[in-house]
């Protein structure tokens, strides 16, 4: 389904496309933006970028959309067109850590030149866009969760406002392993995540993920960092 936002940073169109029965994205539609179409309008010479920070890599539906619009430029046979790139910073921008170009660690330097049209042609090679398409993930399993999530939520009466309810199947009941979503940068729109399988679910501030992520803090027990707990198994002992 398509997961409901707290609007603040988005379009009144983008609210109204979300609150459509007929376009949701269990029937296949989705959409997303493009960071950068950049050109030298004097040239002629262009490129589209995608930027992410803290070492985020692009997902699904993203990649989707980046891939089609990728083949698109490529079958105008525009000998302008310099190709998708993708533009990954350490932290946020290139003066506060590392730049990485296509998975490629860059300098300062090397970024100015390429956006100038400078490299040599093979920096001007379009990566591979494509990510995990949604048919190879575990579909009814992640609908289940969140389904089971929602009831379990209104059965308590806690809000779903601002939370993202995330699937995940390798976390244990200890909160062992690797809890920290991949998007957490990109979702201005949430205050939270509900992490977790039909064992059990964590609750988290994103505030908090953050932070555990710039220090690294090893992630060795989700107990310790979580707003709450919700075990499944003594929740259907309660119904």
């Amino acid at each position: 389904m398509t997961k409901p936002v707290l609007y603040s940073s988005k379009s009144k169109f983008s609210e109204w496309l979300r609150n459509q029965p007929k376009i949701d994205s269990s029937l296949g539609f989705i959409a997303s933006d493009i960071d950068y179409v950049w050109k030298n309008y004097k040239t002629g010479l262009w490129v589209y970028i995608e930027e992410k920070c803290h070492m985020e890599n692009i997902g699904f539906p993203q990649s989707e959309i980046l891939d089609f619009t990728h083949e698109l430029a490529e079958k105008s046979r525009d000998k302008k067109y310099r190709g998708f790139h993708f533009i990954q910073f350490e932290y946020t921008n290139p003066d506060d850590g590392k730049i990485y170009l296509d998975h490629k660690e860059i300098t300062k330097k090397d970024l100015i030149e390429f956006l100038c049209f400078e490299k040599p042609s093979n920096w001007y090679k379009t990566m591979q866009i494509g990510g995990i398409r949604p048919e190879s993930l575990d579909d009814e399993e992640r609908k289940e969760f969140e389904n089971l999530v929602i009831r379990v939520f209104r059965n308590r009466n806690i809000s779903l406002a601002g939370v993202k309810i995330e699937f995940n199947k390798e976390i244990d009941n200890n909160g062992n392993g690797n809890f920290i979503p991949a998007d957490i940068y990109e979702n201005d729109n949430f205050s939270s995540y509900a992490i977790g399988n039909r064992k059990i679910v964590f609750i988290f501030d994103i505030e908090t993920l953050k932070i555990l992520k710039e220090e690294n803090v090893p992630l060795v027990d989700a107990m310790e960092y979580a707003e709450n707990i919700i075990e499944f198994e003594q929740e259907n002992k309660k119904e």
